[in-house]
């Protein structure tokens, strides 16, 4: 399991703990060091680089058998009665192979936790007993190459035959084999059920993997069998796939082979354009690899058409960053912070994203701009770390060095001064903008920090909040939330105090006379009382009177 994991619940003498995983067992180890623990049926939260899952889950759910004319292999006995052959209980026997026929050893896990693996799994179908069905379920290791693996099962009589028995040896033979492709053209088996097609094994011989490959697996079977003949019987598994190196959605495959599509952009453009359609679960399993293939397309060499791709890619990653505001996912963030810290590595895409969030931000009255501000302090984190991973190539401090770096300051400050063009216009359609504008402004301070001096970040939230000395009602009370956050986060610095004190006191001066005239008293109330209560902590907070 993840070492992410954020809530997480180990049960011992009806005592519950709390908390992540490793940190759990660290703190009571007398009582969970030796405990095996179970990987839940799922991931409960963003999958982060660091961790690694490949089960595919395979519940054996259903067999049906029917009796079968006496074959040429058959004992003597049976085949001097010449009555249909009644196969009783019925072994199942499963095991994990490659396409040359060999086994993968270790992959098969049943019962309960810290049981060891196995090569096979034999299992019973018990005639008449098909409803309520037996439900067994094994949990399949896959190996890191998995392309070529596929179920193989086996199908043996077990129990005295109602026409008059088998021999001994005869029990032991397998009367029937099936097999279940679990990944194909690269794409892995998707969920549900599948009814297994199965094959008379001819005279006694194991079957060959190049030969039943050409067979139909599942029924209703997509093409005639042509080597082996099928039988009537049939059973039923489920699988269920728990990995975050596989994928069952066909866009999530298509982007991770983005380096194949380079010489054909269109290709590229149409995986993006289905990228919104992703469900957010599933992607949730493959954050890290989404954004290192965004950020590579983003990097590469698209010629012409890259200009046009740089937008798309730009809003995918927006689109992929929104997700740390979906409560299902409450360790987004963290995840994101080990990524940047330790994984990211594109040095030369903080231009890129700054022309394609200045190319956003053009258009004020759009969704892709309202999804940006929500999420644009991370935008800003990934400018800045590949700003550094830039720098950091850099030889010396030439005058190429220090004209990219102003360039890079220059651009950066461009995009602040747009968010004050917005804030100063009078359209009533963007006051919804206007607002996710001054409650996701601070956010980016602490970012800020690392490129401009503490001086300039004053100037700069100066500028924006200079914007706001007409707010009125919510973007009022947004307003003194800004002006609390910057307290916290840049009054420490005595450089940014002298500049910051005096414009902080004329900010909250005139919320304390918030008039109560007009319509709506009670409402109008509520809001005076509520700013004067910010106002009065800003005061407090910032040392006025």
């Amino acid at each position: 399991m993840s070492t992410h994991v954020r809530v997480e619940a180990v049960v011992i003498s009806l005592k519950a703990f709390h908390g992540p995983r490793a940190q759990v067992v660290h703190d009571h180890p007398s009582l969970l060091l030796d405990i095996p623990l179970s990987g839940r049926l799922g991931f409960p939260d963003v999958a982060s680089a660091d961790d690694y899952r490949n089960d595919l889950y395979v519940k054996l759910w259903s067999g049906h058998f029917f009796p079968s004319p006496v074959a040429a292999g058959g004992s003597i006995r049976a085949r001097k009665n010449g009555m249909p052959i009644n196969h009783g209980n019925v072994q199942v026997t499963i095991e994990v192979r490659r396409q040359d026929g060999t086994i993968v050893p270790d992959a098969i896990f049943y019962g309960g936790s810290g049981e060891p693996a196995v090569a096979q799994y034999h299992s019973l179908v018990f005639p008449h007993c098909d409803r309520p069905t037996f439900g067994e379920m094994l949990r399949i290791s896959l190996p890191v190459r998995a392309d070529d693996c596929h179920l193989y099962l086996t199908f043996r009589s077990r129990g005295k035959d109602r026409s008059g028995g088998h021999e001994a040896h005869e029990l032991e033979k397998p009367f029937a084999f099936a097999y279940l492709p679990l990944i194909r053209d690269s794409a892995c088996i998707k969920d549900g059920s599948h009814d297994l097609v199965l094959y008379r094994v001819e005279k006694n011989l194991p079957p060959s993997p190049h030969l039943y490959f050409e067979m139909p697996a599942v029924a209703p079977a997509a093409f005639p069998a042509k080597h082996f003949a099928p039988l009537r019987d049939r059973l039923s598994l489920r699988t269920y796939l728990c990995s975050n190196v596989h994928t069952q959605d066909d866009t999530l495959r298509a982007l991770f082979r983005w380096q194949g599509n380079l010489t054909n952009p269109e290709i590229v453009a149409s995986t993006l354009r289905l990228l919104a359609f992703v469900d957010e679960e599933e992607m949730s399993k493959f954050v890290t690899r989404v954004l290192d293939a965004l950020f590579g397309i983003l990097v590469s060499d698209l010629g012409e058409r890259q200009d046009g791709l740089d937008d798309m890619i730009f809003n995918s990653i927006t689109m992929v960053l929104s997700m740390s505001t979906d409560r299902r996912f409450p360790g987004f963030t963290s995840v994101l912070d080990a990524y940047i810290a330790r994984h990211f590595d594109h040095p030369a895409s903080s231009f890129r994203l700054l022309q394609s969030m200045k190319s956003v931000m053009s258009r004020p009255e759009t969704t892709e701009y309202r999804a940006l501000l929500k999420v644009w302090h991370m935008v800003f984190r990934f400018i800045i770390r590949s700003r550094e991973l830039d720098r950091a190539r850099g030889i010396g401090l030439d005058a190429t060095f220090k004209h990219i770096e102003a360039d890079f300051q220059r651009q950066t400050r461009g995009i602040l001064t747009d968010i004050n063009v917005l804030m100063e216009s009078g359209d009533k359609t963007l006051i919804g903008t206007q607002t996710l504008a001054v409650q996701h402004y601070a956010d980016i301070l602490p970012d800020l920090a690392q490129v401009f001096p503490a001086q300039d970040i004053a100037q700069m939230v100066i500028a924006f909040t200079d914007t706001l000395v007409n707010a009125q009602g919510n973007l009022a009370v947004y307003k003194l939330l800004l002006i609390l956050q910057v307290i916290k986060i840049l009054l420490d610095s005595a450089e940014s105090r002298a500049i910051l004190v005096p414009a902080i006191l004329r900010w909250v001066k005139p919320h304390l006379g918030y008039g109560l005239s007009g319509q709506n008293a009670d409402e109008k109330r509520v809001k005076w009382m509520e700013c004067n209560r910010l106002a009065v902590t800003v005061s407090v907070l910032d040392g006025g009177d």
